[in-house]
């Protein structure tokens, strides 16, 4: 049966049909792989879009169901130079031509794979139209022109899944890491790949929102491939700019670019993609190069991130283009390429391992902080006091399990019980006292005496933090006095420490001033914090806390 590929730049290609009847339109790329056409072609990323192969020679070894990234093709047509007349593989099941069939997909081969490339990389990615119907030059190429292409295109909306769901195999690790992995159309490989690393996996809709994100309480959040123009996808950005102000996060490919404009960047479409399994990233922290599996039509713009929030970590040696970053304070990085390949190289493997890393250092939600009262110190000492006016808090990475420095954040707000509405001025002063074995390294604290009343025996060294502008409420909080950002190193795993903070706000004469101890535990490498208010009574349990 006659074919014919028709272009929106009036370029017509004449072939012969191999796959299903039918007329398709979409968005012509090439991809540069060698094999694996199977994966290719059920990878959903090519939603959308007709995949045109460099290589000549497709379809030798045949289909088999255990090498599908989805149940079945997700990409609009098939263009091919040459289609073997003979499937020879011991896990063969069909031909690629029975299985384009029986899935509906049609495809062309014979045409001039090479002279299309060349184009294409010439003029970029096109418009087309794959027919078997409708052999008309002219109108196939009106309709080419006129088909919607990917600009501004929800293409996730047709390709994530339905509903929360569990991934059905389970990690061999004894206590796994939970996975919340957002599918804006997931690569089967991907869920495979973390839950060999160690985790549970959880997949999520790409319509998700952060409540129930936070309500699977995961450790990490994975934002997955998927097709089409990440500026389409608007109610995805929210969610995840919500969600990771919380939660360590990994993103590859159209979760990379999710990532990039939750944190305010921008993203442009690239002249004609990266699609194939042999391009060259360079790790630019320890300068080694990998040989990356890519699909992508879009690029991060890093320096449209505004605040210097996130660093370029890797670039793509053939166009200089973003191909990794990683935020500057919060336990978040991605890359524009596919760590799991399926087709492609093992060499990023291991970023599987380094978001394992990620979540371990890096949950930033443990809020631990103790209450505080309203009353005079000696008073709180007592057990005395009213409703807390002032709180102090902690938010860290937890659980704390390595000796690197850990960041945290030491906030202090005001309850809405004792405070007015207005947002208060003032003068802060925030103490903290760290046991020994915990090292602090900051240029805005310094060593300070033990404060009066504190008990000499007591191991640790105080520090003071002084903010003498006045205070006001940060970003729209009006619960928030201060956000105090702090390095911590801890000497060895497997002790037990204790942090004790202090704030006393003086507004207008009126001091207002409050006590509270964050416990931390680390031992066996795994530790957490725990906080509970400064009392006499619970002195004594401080004292007898294993």
């Amino acid at each position: 049966m006659k074919a014919i590929l028709a272009l929106e730049d009036g370029t017509v290609f004449h072939g012969e049909s191999f796959g299903a009847p039918g007329e398709v339109d979409g968005e012509v790329i090439f991809n540069t792989s060698m094999t694996g056409y199977q994966e290719i072609l059920t990878d959903p990323s090519y939603r959308g879009q007709i995949i045109v192969m460099t290589y000549p020679l497709i379809g030798n070894y045949g289909v088999n169901r255990t090498d599908v990234e989805s149940p079945r093709p997700q990409a609009a047509g098939f263009v091919i130079r040459y289609l073997s007349p003979v499937a020879s593989n011991w896990r063969g099941e069909q031909t690629l031509e029975e299985w384009l069939t029986a899935n509906k997909t049609p495809a062309i081969q014979g045409i001039d794979t090479r002279a299309l490339t060349c184009l294409l990389r010439e003029k970029g990615a096109l418009k087309g139209i794959l027919s078997t119907c409708d052999l008309d030059e002219k109108k196939a190429v009106d309709k080419s022109r006129s088909s919607p292409g990917l600009i501004g295109r929800d293409l996730v909306k047709e390709v994530t899944c339905s509903q929360v769901a569990p991934w059905p195999e389970r990690p061999k690790r004894e206590r796994p890491l939970r996975v919340a992995a957002v599918d804006c159309g997931m690569k089967a490989n991907i869920p495979r790949m973390l839950t060999q690393a160690g985790c549970q996996v959880t997949i999520v809709p790409a319509t998700v929102t952060p409540k129930q994100i936070f309500g699977l309480q995961p450790d990490g959040l994975f934002l997955s491939n998927g097709p089409g123009d990440p500026e389409g996808l608007p109610y995805l950005v929210s969610t995840v700019r919500e969600a990771t102000e919380k939660i360590p996060a990994f993103g590859i490919c159209l979760g990379h670019q999710i990532l990039g404009l939750a944190f305010g960047g921008k993203t442009y479409k690239l002249k004609f993609g990266h699609h194939g399994a042999n391009h060259p990233v360079m790790d630019l922290k320890t300068g080694k190069v990998e040989i990356t599996a890519q699909n992508h039509g879009f690029s991060v713009d890093p320096g449209s991130i505004p605040g210097g929030q996130v660093e370029m970590t890797h670039v793509n040696l053939n166009d200089k283009t973003c191909e990794g970053m990683r935020h500057k304070q919060l336990p978040i990085f991605s890359v524009q390429y596919h760590p799991e390949a399926s087709p492609g190289p093992h060499d990023a493997h291991h970023l599987f391992q380094r978001f394992i890393r990620c979540m371990e250092r890096g949950a930033l939600s443990v809020l631990l902080a103790a209450a505080c009262t309203g009353a005079a110190l000696a008073e709180v000492a007592a057990g005395q006091g009213e409703i807390p006016p002032i709180r102090v808090r902690f938010e860290a990475p937890a659980p704390v399990r390595t000796k690197e420095p850990v960041s945290l954040h030491l906030i202090v707000e005001r309850d809405p019980r004792g405070w007015p509405q207005a947002a208060p001025e003032g003068e802060l002063e925030l103490l903290l006292r760290l046991p020994s074995g915990v090292r602090l390294e900051s240029k805005e604290w310094k060593p300070v005496p033990l404060p009066p009343g504190e008990s000499k025996d007591r191991s640790g060294t105080w520090f003071l933090f002084e903010k003498r502008e006045p205070i006001n409420s940060l970003a729209g909080n009006s619960l928030l006095l201060a956000w105090v950002p702090l390095q911590l190193s801890v000497a060895e795993e497997g002790v037990n420490w204790v942090i004790t903070a202090r704030a006393r706000v003086d507004q207008k004469g009126k001091v207002r001033q409050g006590f509270g101890v964050v416990f931390a535990t680390l031992q066996e490498g795994h530790g957490s914090f725990h906080a509970r208010p400064k009392t006499a009574s619970s002195d004594s349990a401080q004292a007898n806390r294993p």
